[in-house]
């Protein structure tokens, strides 16, 4: 025993350490797992992980050599293998009330602690753009107007401004156009201005070559159909990829032939030395890509003592909005209806599921570990330097955005000009997507 903290080894040196959702690691398990307990509002959550998690999510300032973690050394099976338990506590002696009868009270909107922060992280869709809700007399565009003014506002009196999203189909530098197109003055019209510029976005395409570099990862296999991904790829310097696109978006037309043993196993053949697969968001997602990249991850696991292929997705997103129904849709009952788009979580666990063996996939975009790690770290180590503790995330969607925010520490604006709804809220019982504040849009504050 001592009393000495820089003495301590792993995992042990982690007990008594806090993560950046708050929690503290409490001890260590007789499995090599830890225990982290945060407690919010009525409610106490118990999560047991890998260590390895738990050095990743540590507050920056536990910064000694010990508990770092090198992204080289990430599993996707840590990553995911947490078990939660929340408990409900009794609430104040003077009722019984269920901690979101209280919604609209704790999460009521303070501008002055709002404007407190030094970081604003804003989605793209349902935030900024594509928004709905706008009051009698007041059309969505002149919404979206007053919402890129508050924002342009932020920018002006000289806060860190970034924009975040899990398209993987966009480049930073795709994405700093889209934004300018909409009126948000994020740099000058030049190239120069452009490029410095994109030190201000985030897409899922820039995470996912960010980690690759970061994991040593130079040949993988990547499933795409937008040059997004690819031109961040090279610019991280892997250009030794193999993707079913070329670089000028054209789709390989071997890849929409028919699965048979023939076309896997020639696939593979021409391209035996890749090391990872990537799954991006695919327009012409077909049965023999998904077997090709099935095929990698199965036969890299056959042989014992062969490096294990890690599965990277872009996004863990389930599933999407492509726009609504018209007025005069048939039958007439389902006319103003939301159109489902295939999310790129559900494109990847096509591939996991094809492997036959419980394959888990690393995330790389809104709400994960890797994006929260690329964010904090400084500019000297390509990431964006954000002090999470001083940082506002601004978004439409509980389940990346919130939880995001929740996740790192940060503080959420939830506003509901997206996909979520007041009743969405009201049915909320995941302390990991409770926002700070709720408001109706970005003009509304």
């Amino acid at each position: 025993l001592h009393c000495n903290p820089a003495q301590g080894k792993m995992p042990d040196a982690l007990v008594g350490c806090q993560l950046n959702d708050g929690s503290w690691v409490k001890t260590v398990l007789e499995d090599g797992r830890v225990l982290a307990a945060l407690g919010k509002r009525f409610q106490v959550s118990v999560q047991s992980m890998h260590p390895g998690k738990a050095c990743l999510m540590l507050k920056s300032v536990y910064s000694a050599e010990r508990l770092h973690v090198s992204l080289k050394n990430l599993s996707a099976e840590w990553l995911l293998e947490s078990q939660k338990d929340v408990q409900l506590l009794p609430g104040p002696e003077s009722g019984h009330e269920h901690p979101n009868d209280s919604w609209s009270n704790a999460t009521q909107f303070k501008r002055e602690e709002f404007d407190s922060a030094e970081t604003y992280i804003f989605d793209g869709h349902g935030t900024l753009w594509g928004v709905r809700g706008a009051a009698q007399g007041v059309t969505n565009l002149d919404l979206e107007q007053q919402i890129i003014s508050q924002v342009n506002s932020l920018i002006a009196a000289g806060k860190q401004v970034i924009f975040a999203t899990n398209d993987s189909n966009y480049s930073r530098r795709m994405y700093v156009d889209r934004l300018l197109k909409h009126g948000i003055r994020l740099c000058n019209d030049d190239e120069v201005s452009r490029e410095h510029a994109k030190q201000k976005v985030v897409t899922a395409a820039f995470t996912c070559a960010w980690f690759l570099k970061k994991a040593l990862i130079r040949k993988p296999f990547v499933i795409c159909s937008h040059v997004g991904l690819l031109e961040e790829l090279r610019e991280a310097g892997i250009t030794d990829y193999v993707a079913t696109i070329d670089n000028h978006g054209q789709a390989y037309n071997e890849y929409f032939a028919p699965v048979t043993k023939e076309n896997v196993t020639r696939l593979v053949q021409q391209s035996k030395d890749v090391d990872a697969i990537v799954v991006g968001w695919d327009q012409q997602l077909t049965a023999l890509k998904v077997a090709v990249a099935a095929a990698f991850l199965k036969w890299s696991r056959a042989t014992e003592g062969q490096n294990v292929m890690q599965i990277v997705q872009c996004s863990s997103d389930h599933a999407g909005v492509l726009g609504v129904t018209s007025e005069d849709f048939l039958p007439r009952t389902w006319a103003n209806q939301s159109i489902p788009a295939v999310g790129n979580g559900t494109m990847c666990q096509m591939v996991c599921a094809s492997v036959g063996e419980d394959i888990q996939a690393i995330d790389v975009g809104k709400p994960s570990e890797v994006l929260i790690e690329a964010l904090r770290r400084p500019v000297e180590e390509e990431g964006y330097g954000v002090e999470l503790d001083k940082a506002v995330i601004v978004g439409d969607t509980l389940n990346t955005d919130i939880e995001l925010a929740v996740r790192s520490g940060m503080r959420s604006l939830l506003v509901l000009s997206g996909v979520t709804s007041r009743s969405d809220l009201e049915k909320l019982r995941e302390t990991t997507r409770f926002p700070t504040w709720v408001v109706e849009s970005l003009a509304h504050i």
